[in-house]
């Protein structure tokens, strides 16, 4: 008898009727094993991370496995396994170890990464079908519209980041200033205008050129010697564009920008656009979950008063969620909310669902992006990542401390967040 591979040992062969094939293990003890190992690995991995070396680029050489063609027969999961402790693990992005400052975003947690192995087991993603995902979503959206303190009236979305949410919230500003008719219709010559500092994040004319508003919809202001938006400037740049016959719409205030961790001054920019009526927009990538914090939220004063607020968790928690938050939530649904008899929920049916989360960004499918957030909260308590926040806003102060005492390094500017400027 010809004796078994090793990957037929455990994903079986190709004999027999192929309507019989799976994708399943034959030997499911076998799989056991070697999912304990993965996690036993995992567990000394996540362990060894204040020793453990940041990130370090790829050679050429390190490169070429990733050149190989399709691979028309496989070699079975442990062979692929092999081929990730190989090929993939010694190279991560950089800031999984404590011991990597460079770039911003979280190092995730260990509670987090045990989330996304039950988020892919559960394999449950929020499409339009009401199961336990959607009030796992609904919940965590609630949780953070509590905690910044927006209206009881808000909606909002869970995304794959930031840039995705400054979408949405453009998208709604767009629907709300130019009526139902932009819908069908599209925006035909509109010549609507959108403020932000020169700080602001690219994802925002990014965004205004998707919608079909063109990137340069966007007037980049400037800035103040702290980095934030200069408000005379402000003014005078909406006045200018009202003369030439432009509509301003909206305008962007940022809670902690990419920069510098600069954050606008949030109350005098929501007065502000409540007198112009524009649409007040936030972008608080960066700073916007210090509100967990009790000794800082201070520094946020005036993002509750945002008619949108796109930000991400994991700058501070788990990989990989962003989120957006519509003050009017009608809005939200307003401006993506699509009836087809495919995607609407048959009433009072075991699938309908209270929530259809596609009619609140343009994804249809998208995961079930609030698990490993939701068990980190359970987990740890918002108290506990408020105290983590400090611990990191100290951290950075006491750089800070430490280039100015240092005769080589300069201090550039005093950053409110966790982002430190020195050359």
């Amino acid at each position: 008898m010809e004796k078994q591979s090793n990957a037929d040992a455990v994903w079986g062969n190709e004999a027999g009727d192929a309507l019989e094939r799976t994708l399943d293990p034959v030997d499911w003890d076998n799989f056991r094993a070697l999912a304990r190992e993965m996690m036993d690995t995992t567990v000394d991995d996540l362990k060894g991370l204040p020793t453990r070396h940041a990130w370090r680029p790829l050679s050429d050489e390190d490169k070429s496995p990733f050149a190989t063609p399709l691979p028309r027969e496989g070699r079975g999961l442990r062979a692929a396994y092999q081929d990730f402790l190989k090929f993939v693990k010694p190279f991560p992005f950089g800031q999984f170890t404590p011991r990597f400052w460079g770039w911003a975003g979280g190092t995730g947690t260990s509670d987090g990464v045990l989330a996304s192995l039950l988020n892919a087991a559960f394999h449950s993603p929020n499409i339009i079908h009401h199961h336990a995902g959607t009030w796992v979503d609904r919940q965590v959206l609630e949780w953070l519209r509590e905690a910044l303190a927006f209206p009881k009236t808000t909606k909002g979305n869970l995304t794959s980041g930031g840039s995705l949410a400054n979408f949405i919230a453009l998208a709604v500003a767009r629907h709300v200033k130019g009526g139902k008719s932009v819908r069908s219709k599209g925006v035909r010559g509109k010549k609507w205008v959108v403020y932000g500092s020169t700080a602001t994040h690219y994802s925002i004319p990014k965004a205004l050129d998707m919608l079909g508003l063109g990137s340069d919809a966007f007037r980049a202001v400037p800035v103040t010697e702290r980095f934030e938006i200069n408000l005379a400037s402000l003014k005078k740049a909406i006045a200018r564009d009202r003369k030439r016959g432009l509509k301003p719409i909206g305008v962007v205030g940022n809670a902690g920008t990419v920069g510098t961790g600069a954050i606008d001054p949030l109350d005098a920019l929501a007065d502000f656009a409540l007198k112009e009526k524009l649409w007040f927009h936030v972008d608080g990538a960066i700073g916007a979950t210090a509100v967990f914090s009790d000794r800082h939220r201070g520094l946020l004063k005036g993002i509750e008063r945002a008619d949108s607020l796109a930000f991400d968790l994991h700058k501070w928690f788990p990989y990989d969620v962003g989120c957006i938050l519509v003050a009017d939530g009608r809005a939200l649904e307003g401006a993506f909310s699509y009836q087809t008899a495919y995607t609407s929920p048959v009433p009072d049916s075991p699938t309908d669902s209270p929530i259809v989360f596609a009619n609140r960004g343009p994804e249809l499918s998208r995961a079930l992006r609030g698990l490993p957030f939701w068990i980190s909260m359970k987990t740890h308590g918002a108290t506990k990542f408020g105290q983590m926040v400090d611990k990191n806003m100290a951290q950075s102060r006491f750089l800070e401390g430490l280039v100015k005492d240092s005769p080589n390094l300069e201090l550039l500017v005093s950053g409110s967040l966790l982002i430190v400027n020195f050359r």
